[in-house]
């Protein structure tokens, strides 16, 4: 791929995203520069499987053994942070959560974004697909995920079953706990 994309920086088991009964990976890349633009970011999602071949990311960016989230718009850094969502949506499949922390949302500069990305037996590349924004903040340079977890449903903090994502946000020194109730496009509640 290329040089000073940061790949590696964020990598997370992605949980059973395609289906296929292994486990998958996720590795952020924030630095990238994908059609978006200069730092836009990429996420590459790695297909499990058995063997333990070295991964080729530029393999992966052409649809070969996974695929790539790419971000949105220059200066996002999506993929900064990126982890398995757990099953947010109750579809079965596991789904991932991607940051972009220096992302503008609705003309809040560097408020920071998480972006929730339902898990498909059926994968296509997510070049130009546009994820559920499950959480940003009002607050300039907030950084909304900056960092990111999710929390299982057994663990519910709300007493839901579905699996609740974290986000921080040190610009504005936060952390977001929500529940995704849906990948509709609609944000997340707090």
């Amino acid at each position: 791929e290329q040089a000073a994309q940061y790949a590696t920086v964020s990598v997370s088991t992605a949980g059973d995203v395609n289906g296929d009964g292994f486990g998958d990976l996720i590795i952020g890349a924030y630095g990238s520069d994908p059609t978006a633009g200069s730092a836009a970011g990429r996420s590459y999602v790695v297909f499990g499987k058995t063997g333990g071949a070295a991964v080729d990311l530029a393999a992966v960016a052409a649809g070969n053994g996974g695929f790539v989230i790419d971000g949105q718009n220059a200066g996002d850094s999506s993929g900064r942070s990126v982890a398995a969502a757990g099953d947010v949506n109750g579809d079965g499949l596991d789904d991932l959560i991607v940051g972009a922390p220096n992302a503008d949302v609705d003309g809040t500069g560097g408020a920071g974004a998480v972006f929730v990305f339902a898990g498909t037996s059926v994968i296509t590349n997510l070049r130009n697909t546009v994820a559920t924004l499950a959480h940003s903040s009002p607050t300039t340079n907030a950084n909304v995920g900056f960092s990111l977890s999710s929390v299982p449903g057994q663990a519910d903090s709300t007493g839901h079953r579905r699996d609740e994502v974290v986000a921080g946000a040190p610009g504005a020194n936060r952390i977001y706990v929500f529940l995704c109730t849906g990948l509709d496009g609609d944000r997340a509640s707090d």
